[in-house]
């Protein structure tokens, strides 16, 4: 459902004296924010009409803010003045991430009805940026008790705190670890989190008038332990489906209980060879026991370079868009995971 809020007009200038007559609507012209994304979520804007005549007077002017170009609903944010000029400031936070574009609508004493040009696409500011950890290519650390940070919008004098929620979820199993509400920007688990698992996190701004909204990690990371693997395991390759946008290939764990030859291959559903991952020129088949696929603790990636697929095949063509396996062939073991591939 919609919401419309209103907006506070902090100023309005009347009439400008010597004013030229001549019958034409007026111009209009908005003052708002510069560049693609907006930095604050309490933008400000300021309104002017030019051109106008004596008998356009009072100009009723009206400030308009939505989600779509066309304004053919009644529109999210909406603020509305009289005289010639007004400066607005939005009292509640713009949606959080959106596409927003706004114009301006005068009104005048005949009753004529003029617009200015609509201003966007534009993408409103998250409430909040996560700092730590958080990257495109996923993270891996070796703490089972990470701190998370992040960064909150900046608010107008007055306006009170923001309060946060932050959400850890397991990928697997969906479970997730909740702190808060609280002020605090930075959080630590009280309890462990599990190893060689794939975790997501969020944070949610509470504004004080009781707006949120949810800001999710930009990928996954995942806590690296490094005592020797119990069991052989091939692990469900992430991010799947893939690519993503901010990923171009799937990422391929895996653990070995003993020395083994080890092939990974990528197939058709048919079984069709389609991609063979190791051995490949940096990597022979020869392995010793150990945890393998995993970034370097403290590198901004949850992936070694060496064992992805990015969607080609051994032809360095791209793979159709489909369901396929990633094998994992050992001395004493042969395993399977279902990969959906996006296409390129």
């Amino acid at each position: 459902m919609r919401t419309r809020w209103a907006l506070l007009a902090l100023g309005v200038t009347g009439g400008v004296p010597g004013a030229v007559p001549g019958g034409a609507l007026p111009q209009l012209v908005v003052v708002g924010p510069t560049g693609d994304t907006l930095r604050t979520v309490t933008p400000q804007f300021t309104v002017r009409a030019s051109n106008v005549d004596d008998g356009d007077r009072p100009l009723m002017l009206t400030l308009q803010v939505d989600d779509r170009a066309t304004f053919d609903a009644p529109p999210l944010f909406e603020s509305t003045g009289v005289g010639d000029s007004m400066k607005v400031a939005i009292e509640r936070p713009l949606p959080a991430a959106t596409q927003v574009y706004w114009r301006a609508v005068v009104r005048t004493a005949r009753g004529q009805e003029a617009a200015s040009d609509v201003t966007g696409p534009r993408v409103t500011s998250p409430w909040a940026r996560l700092v730590e950890p958080n990257s495109s290519r996923g993270v891996t650390l070796d703490s089972r008790r990470p701190r998370f940070t992040w960064s909150p919008a900046r608010l107008p004098p007055g306006s009170g705190p923001w309060r946060f929620r932050l959400d850890v979820e397991n990928v697997a199993t969906r479970q997730i670890l909740s702190i808060g509400p609280m002020l605090d920007t930075s959080a630590v688990p009280t309890v462990d989190l599990e190893t060689n698992s794939s975790y997501r996190w969020a944070v949610t701004s509470f504004f004080p008038a009781g707006d949120s909204a949810m800001t999710r990690s930009d990928a996954s990371f995942v806590i690296v332990d490094a005592a020797s693997p119990t069991v052989t395991l091939l692990y469900q390759n992430f991010p799947n489906p893939f690519p993503t946008a901010g990923s171009a290939t799937t990422c391929i764990w895996f653990d070995l209980h003993r020395s083994t030859t080890v092939q990974v291959t990528v197939h058709d559903i048919r079984g069709g060879l389609v991609r063979t991952i190791i051995p490949n020129e940096a990597v022979r088949n020869d392995f010793s026991p150990g945890r393998y696929g995993r970034g370097t603790v403290g590198s901004n990636t949850g992936c070694d370079m060496r064992f992805v697929w990015d969607g080609r095949g051994d032809d360095g063509q791209p793979a159709p868009t489909g369901v396929y396996l990633i094998r994992l062939k050992t001395d004493y073991s042969v395993s399977f995971k279902r990969a959906l591939y996006r296409g390129r």
